[in-house]
């Protein structure tokens, strides 16, 4: 198995390398939580905590990439390694075709085709993973994830507030 899924450059000329979340990058989760800007946790987690409890990040991070699968961009410039941006999956309980997914990308690296590039391969790799619906939950502020999945045949419905419920069926996209 390749030590990561894809290598590709961002419209900003980084080196990006996308491989599977490992527990060992529980450090990554973390810091990189705390290095997004507020707008950025509210856009992502709608209630956003402060920082990630020790079970929270166990509940990200411990995970078998099967029923819940996690993506993990990396830079690397010289010696440095960071995290960009993060995207997942998990399979709901009652039914194992829909799966609920998430994509978060670092502040400095948002509009840089990061996200994009994240949601294509979860969606590949979901429907190798006999998934059917990708469903997730975003405000109705958050363009970039909506421009995201514009290419999509989405299924909104308004939710609570300002919270759209996505339905992106895998069989009828491209």
């Amino acid at each position: 198995m390749a030590a990561y899924l894809l290598k590709t450059n961002l419209k900003n000329g980084i080196t990006v390398f996308i491989r599977f979340l490992k527990q060992l990058d529980k450090v990554w989760i973390k810091s990189g939580y705390e290095e997004l800007s507020f707008r950025s946790q509210y856009l992502r987690f709608i209630s956003p905590p402060k920082s990630l409890s020790d079970k929270v990040l166990k509940y990200l991070t411990e995970i078998d990439n099967k029923e819940h699968v996690a993506l993990v961009a990396f830079a690397i410039k010289k010696s440095l390694k960071y995290p960009l941006g993060v995207a997942r999956y998990i399979k709901l309980p009652g039914n194992q075709n829909i799966a609920e997914f998430a994509i978060t990308v670092t502040d400095s690296f948002q509009n840089q085709g990061l996200g994009t590039i994240l949601f294509n391969l979860l969606v590949e790799h979901a429907k190798r993973n006999n998934i059917s619906t990708l469903t997730g939950y975003v405000l109705s502020e958050n363009y970039a994830m909506l421009k995201i999945v514009q290419h999509c045949k989405v299924h909104m419905q308004k939710e609570e507030g300002s919270v759209l419920k996505i339905d992106i069926p895998l069989n009828e996209n491209p």
